[in-house]
C-alpha cells in the first residue's frame, strides 16, 4: 500500500535541499521580485495615494520601520528554549530595543490625541481594558517565560512610550531607525537559532554577505548624514589613511567570514564607519542623493533578512524619490 509518510520526507527532503542551496530569505527575496517592480513602477502613485510628500518620505519611513521591528520583535515568535547558551543577555537586548522602539514612537506621535477615560462611557473603558490587556498580554508570551522576563518586556514598553510622550525631547527618527536595524542584524548574528536565521543556528556564505552588505549601508546613511565634507586633508596624508583603512577593513571582513564573531562584526562596523567618515571628510562635494539610496539599500537588505518584503518595498520607495544621479559614480569614493 502507498505510505503517506513517504511524502512528508520527501518534502522534508527536498525543503532541506532547497536550503541547503540558498538560504531562506534568499527564496523569499527571488519570490518578493514581482513586489519590488510594483513598488518601483507605481511607487510615486501610491505615495500620492497615501498622503506621503516625498520631502518627509524619510522620515516617515523610519518611523513606519521603527514601528514595525516593534511589531516583529514581539510577534514573530521566538523561542528563547533553543538559545545556545544557558545565561544569555539577548532577553535584556530585546528589552531595550522595545524601549528604544516605543520610545521613539512616542517621542514622534505626541500630536496624536488619546483616549481619555474621564468621561468616557462604559462601553468605550471596556474597549480601552481590553485592548491593554492584548498588548500586555503579547508582550508578557514573547517575552522569557520568567516573571522578570514578563515584567522586563512590559515596563520597557510602557516605561519607553511614557518617556517619549512626555520628555521634550524628540530623537531623529532616520538616525534611530538605522539604530534600531543594526541592533537586530547585530542580536541575528550573535543568537541566529532565535531568530530563525540559518539553518539551525548554521550561517552561510550568504547569510554573513547579507549581513556585512546591510551593515555598510546603514552605516553609510548614517556617516553621509552627520560627517560635514570639508575638503581640508591633504592629499597624500588621505592616500595614506585611506590605503591604511582599506587594509584594516580587508583583514575584518576576512575574519569576519572565518569567526563568524559579533566582536569582529562590531569592530569591522567602527572600521568601516571610519573610513566612510574619512572618505566623507576630504570630499569637496558630495551628491545629494547618495544619502537616501544608501538609506535605501540599508532598507532593502533589512527587509530581506528579517523576512519583511515590506521593509525592502519601501526601500523602492526611497530609492525612486531620491534626486537623480549616477550611484555607481558618486558613491565610489567611499571605497
Amino acid at each position: 500500500m502507498f505510505d503517506e509518510s513517504l511524502v512528508v520526507q520527501s518534502a522534508v527532503s527536498a525543503f532541506n535541499n532547497a536550503a541547503l542551496v540558498a538560504p531562506t530569505f534568499f527564496w523569499l527575496g527571488l519570490f518578493s521580485i514581482p513586489l519590488m517592480a510594483l513598488a518601483y513602477l507605481y511607487g510615486r502613485d501610491f505615495l500620492g495615494k497615501i498622503g506621503w510628500n516625498p520631502n518627509d518620505l524619510e522620515k516617515n519611513a523610519s518611523i513606519f520601520t521603527v514601528g514595525l521591528t516593534l511589531l516583529w520583535l514581539v510577534l514573530f515568535g521566538g523561542n528563547y528554549m533553543v538559545l545556545r547558551d544557558a545565561a544569555s543577555v539577548l532577553p535584556f537586548c530585546i528589552a531595550g530595543l522595545i524601549f528604544v522602539c516605543a520610545w521613539t514612537l512616542g517621542a514622534h506621535g505626541r500630536d496624536i490625541q488619546m483616549p481619555k477615560w474621564r468621561g468616557a462611557s462604559w462601553r468605550r473603558k471596556l474597549a480601552y481594558i481590553l485592548v491593554i490587556a492584548m498588548i500586555v498580554w503579547a508582550l508578557g508570551v514573547s517575552a522569557m517565560h520568567t516573571w522578570l522576563g514578563v515584567l522586563m518586556q512590559i515596563v520597557a514598553f510602557f516605561g519607553g512610550g511614557l518617556v517619549g510622550r512626555y520628555i521634550r525631547r524628540t530623537p531623529r527618527a532616520v538616525p534611530m531607525a538605522l539604530f534600531v536595524m543594526f541592533v537586530v542584524a547585530t542580536l541575528m548574528l550573535m543568537q541566529p537559532e532565535f531568530f530563525r536565521f540559518g539553518e539551525l543556528g548554521a550561517l552561510s556564505v550568504l547569510h554573513m554577505g547579507a549581513l556585512l552588505v546591510f551593515a555598510m549601508a546603514a552605516l553609510a546613511a548614517l556617516v553621509l548624514r552627520n560627517v560635514k565634507s570639508r575638503g581640508r586633508i591633504h592629499h597624500s596624508a588621505y592616500v595614506k589613511l585611506k590605503w591604511m583603512a582599506r587594509f584594516v577593513v580587508a583583514l575584518g571582513i576576512v575574519l569576519f567570514f572565518m569567526t563568524e564573531s559579533v566582536p569582529v562584526f562590531l569592530g569591522l562596523s567602527v572600521a568601516v564607519a571610519g573610513m566612510f567618515a574619512l572618505s566623507v571628510w576630504h570630499a569637496g562635494d558630495v551628491a545629494s542623493d547618495l544619502a537616501s539610496r544608501m538609506l535605501a539599500i540599508a532598507l532593502g537588505m533589512f527587509g530581506l533578512i528579517t523576512t519583511l518584503p515590506v521593509l525592502s518595498a519601501l526601500g523602492v520607495l526611497i530609492w525612486i524619490s531620491a534626486p537623480a544621479g549616477r550611484f555607481d559614480k558618486d558613491s565610489r569614493f567611499l571605497l
